[in-house]
């Protein structure tokens, strides 16, 4: 069904409240991707229409930690990779964005644009970055440096 409303800020709600994601955001990291799962850097199985199955994953998590729905926040995986993210022990799961981190798919830049430009990070979401382990410490306090300024 269509959102019930919208908010000044573009977060989009459903008549009982909740949350909508934006599925164009979606298609566009996926086709930013070429359809291909960014952990395993290959594709999965081709669909009826020709494109590649993937999903899109919000690294800040949209529903409980307000994860932004743009493509900054958004990773491309196949099913297995977006399971292991959501499922799996910790230590998998902090080995995975950290592989996605070293295969230059997950970069500061893109928080640091997140705070600068969208201003749609805040202090707890960089904590949280730093938290699982997706940033260090050094990047943590350059983003809350950079939060802060954009702040005053």
């Amino acid at each position: 069904g269509q959102p019930h409303y919208v908010r000044i800020d573009g977060a989009r709600f459903d008549d009982k409240g909740k949350k909508v994601r934006n599925r164009l955001i979606a298609e566009l990291a996926k086709i930013q991707a070429e359809y291909k799962c960014q952990y395993a850097n290959r594709h999965t199985f081709q669909l009826p229409d020709g494109k590649y199955y993937c999903e899109a994953h919000h690294i800040l998590r949209f529903s409980d930690e307000n994860g932004p729905d743009i493509t900054n926040n958004l990773i491309v995986l196949g099913p297995e990779a977006h399971m292991l993210i959501h499922h799996a022990v910790t230590d998998a799961v902090t080995d995975a964005y950290m592989t996605l981190r070293l295969n230059n798919v997950i970069t500061y830049d893109r928080f640091e644009e997140m705070v600068k430009v969208y201003h749609c990070l805040d202090d707890k979401q960089i904590n949280l970055l730093y938290n699982k382990k997706i940033i260090t410490a050094q990047e943590k306090d350059n983003l809350l440096a950079c939060f802060q300024q954009h702040m005053a």
